[in-house]
């Protein structure tokens, strides 16, 4: 499902199928208005049909199988003097259908654009809910935004399949109605009965392509149905799955304690990559309400990769921000005014990010341990011995111990530390370790 997540990747291919479905309407507007002449002209036929099928050789720009049912509509031009009107019912009309689904497609685009100013204003107001209100309220604002991103979800998926439909059906459509129409004419014309077998292998073709389309068309509806029947059944879960944080329930906040590079979340080890939004929140603005804190705007796109997270305002651009998990260390930060807070620490600087929820806060988490862990055990040496490798870890951690400041906890300053933050160059003692 990851082609339908709310990223800049969908919205890109949904201004590509927009662009494709306007060039599509145009065409059909070309099109209806040569077929609509066509049946208009009467006396003058000849003339209109030998426009409209100099039209159809053409349209093999967009559907190059149709440069062989040009040709024929010139053969045939002499002998189709009295058919001319069955053309309104075998394309015009269909055309104009076709034509009003994708004028449609501009509501559905409406209720999109609606859904999703209502999730994020919705979400925007569950973040900026102080950790330290009622866990029922809390409760109530996550399960209103589970509510309103399920249907913005719902509709980005099917505005998504309106588009990928229409444009799908350009092809199928179009073949299928002049298929129709030239077999029309094949029964109808004894005297072109000639003229027709000449093109009957083309039609068979062309046939066949109808086919397999349409076997191809079903298959992908029936995708899309269990794609569909996956999106709510996710939306299920993760509305049962909801739980709320330790500070959130009154239990014991770890305030001041680095977590994830040093206590592991539940998550598969070998996950080092992820992507998605994450929040940006100023150290200015903590502390004080964030009631009007608009999540879309002050917001980057995260990219934990290859040991390093990459922040980006605007994913064409060059990152923002890039942080070196190798030297960095990330603690939540449970007594923030905003929820599901955590703070990325660095040798050059600090940031501050939060997540849409808490699962997805510990998974960023969990992925960053994965990935410390992963460019930790890059720098071990392997050719040592384990005896040798033994007696130089005893003589290393001597030495630590023995530095200056070591004999303190550098966090809580409490005496005799017996953790130590690799990364970091620091002791620190079991409690503040958060293990």
């Amino acid at each position: 499902m990851d082609e339908l997540d709310d990223t800049p990747l969908f919205w890109e291919r949904v201004s590509y199928l927009e662009e494709q479905t306007k060039a599509l309407k145009d065409e059909i507007k070309g099109l209806i208005a040569h077929a609509n002449s066509y049946v208009k002209a009467g006396s003058d036929y000849g003339e209109v049909s030998r426009s409209f099928a100099q039209n159809t050789l053409e349209f093999k720009k967009v559907i190059p199988a149709l440069e062989g049912v040009g040709q024929t509509l010139k053969n045939l031009n002499d002998l189709m003097h009295t058919v001319h009107v069955q053309l309104t019912a075998k394309l015009t009309e269909p055309l104009e259908d076709l034509l009003s689904e994708i004028k449609q497609s501009k509501h559905s685009r409406i209720s999109l654009d609606q859904a999703e100013d209502e999730y994020y204003v919705c979400l925007s107001k569950a973040l900026s809910i102080r950790s330290d209100t009622d866990p029922n309220l809390q409760e109530q604002a996550d399960r209103e935004v589970i509510k309103k991103k399920g249907r913005f979800d719902l509709l980005r998926f099917e505005y998504l399949g309106l588009l990928t439909d229409l444009i799908g059906r350009r092809r199928l459509n179009l073949l299928t109605w002049f298929t129709s129409f030239l077999q029309d004419q094949k029964w109808l014309f004894t005297k072109g009965y000639e003229l027709i077998s000449e093109a009957e292998p083309a039609i068979n073709r062309l046939c066949t392509n109808v086919r397999e389309g349409q076997q191809r068309a079903d298959l992908d509806k029936a995708e899309r149905d269990q794609m569909r029947a996956k999106i709510l059944q996710s939306q299920k879960e993760e509305e049962a799955s909801l739980v709320l944080p330790l500070s959130a329930r009154g239990g014991r906040p770890a305030s001041g304690h680095f977590r994830d590079l040093s206590r592991p979340v539940s998550l598969d080890r070998t996950t080092v990559e992820k992507r998605g939004w994450l929040g940006k929140v100023n150290r200015a603005s903590r502390g004080r309400s964030t009631s009007r804190f608009d999540h879309r705007r002050c917001r980057y796109w995260a990219v934990l990769s290859a040991g390093k997270l990459f922040l980006y305002k605007d994913w064409k651009s060059p990152p923002r921000h890039v942080f070196e998990l190798l030297l960095c260390a990330v603690r939540e930060l449970p007594q923030a005014s905003e929820r599901h807070c955590f703070e990325i620490i660095s040798p050059s600087a600090n940031r501050v990010l939060q997540a849409q929820n808490h699962k997805e806060m510990l998974q960023w988490m969990a992925v960053m341990q994965n990935a410390s862990s992963r460019m930790l055990d890059l720098q071990v040496p392997r050719n040592a011995s384990a005896s040798q490798d033994a007696t130089g870890l005893a003589q290393r951690v001597a030495a630590v111990r023995q530095a200056p400041g070591n004999s303190a906890c550098a966090d809580c300053r409490a005496p005799d530390p017996e953790w130590g933050s690799i990364n970091l160059g620091a002791v620190i003692c079991l409690e503040c370790s958060g293990a």
